[in-house]
């Protein structure tokens, strides 16, 4: 087994390698257990510092061949936090992230380890139009900076309970940044929430946040449109299937 771990400099004066993984060897017996769904998430006390631990799902073995050579959830969220902090991006401080890997190379499990912070999220407040306003500013500021979140929904938003309209990202492993394209940024906001009124409101304040004219809302409206109801014919696409099982 061969074992890749990197911790934030900032956390390194105090927070060991042996510490990290003594969390990660124990995983399922520590701390608390905050989430349980296709990934796990623990809040745990590290040497005085209080963290999240995410253990993501092991692939099955087709796909740990395939992405044998890509660089895996936990590396990339830990470096997108950093990323992030850099461009005064508000995420949860990472901490440190965490690979095993068996005798031929192939990821057998992973975790990402950053601060915990108490945090409600947007879908909380999505009918007050103060938040969506601030949501459509920071969606715009997002993508001014070059950030393309990749899964920015009303979950993955959220803010400090003590400061509502002060917006933070969670669940950071599919982003990347670049300069987006208009197909970027329309693309990027389908997943905030169900075709209708309050995204089309989100839209249009979206578009004037970025500066962007006015005269793209219609096509960027029927563009989700189209994605709600390709997503719906997935859906019941995957119902049919799971019901001939």
């Amino acid at each position: 087994m061969r074992t890749v771990i990197e911790i934030n400099p900032a956390f390194r004066p105090y927070i060991t390698a042996e510490d990290v993984l003594r969390i990660t060897d124990g995983f399922d017996g520590c701390g608390e257990l905050i989430f349980d769904g296709r990934n796990k998430l623990r809040r745990v006390d590290v040497c005085g510092a209080d963290v999240v631990v995410k253990r993501f799902k092991p692939f099955n073995a087709i796909r740990r061949i395939s992405r044998r050579f890509r660089r895996t959830k936990a590396e990339r969220a830990y470096h997108n936090g950093l990323k992030l902090t850099e461009l005064g991006v508000k995420t949860p401080e990472p901490l440190a992230y965490v690979e095993k890997h068996n005798w031929w190379g192939a990821l057998v499990d992973s975790f990402y380890i950053c601060r915990y912070q108490e945090l409600q999220s947007l879908e909380s407040v999505m009918s007050d139009p103060k938040a969506l306003d601030a949501f459509a500013d920071f969606a715009a500021r997002l993508h001014n900076l070059g950030i393309l979140h990749h899964d920015l929904n009303k979950t993955n938003v959220c803010f400090n309970p003590q400061k509502p309209y002060d917006y933070w990202v969670i669940d950071i492993n599919r982003m990347n940044f670049r300069t987006p394209s208009l197909r970027d940024r329309r693309d990027n906001l389908q997943r905030f929430c169900k075709s209708g009124e309050i995204f089309n409101t989100f839209t249009a304040k979206y578009l004037d946040k970025a500066g962007l004219p006015d005269s793209l809302l219609p096509e960027w409206i029927a563009a989700k449109d189209r994605y709600e109801r390709r997503r719906n014919c997935k859906k019941a696409f995957k119902r049919f299937i799971r019901g001939r099982r």
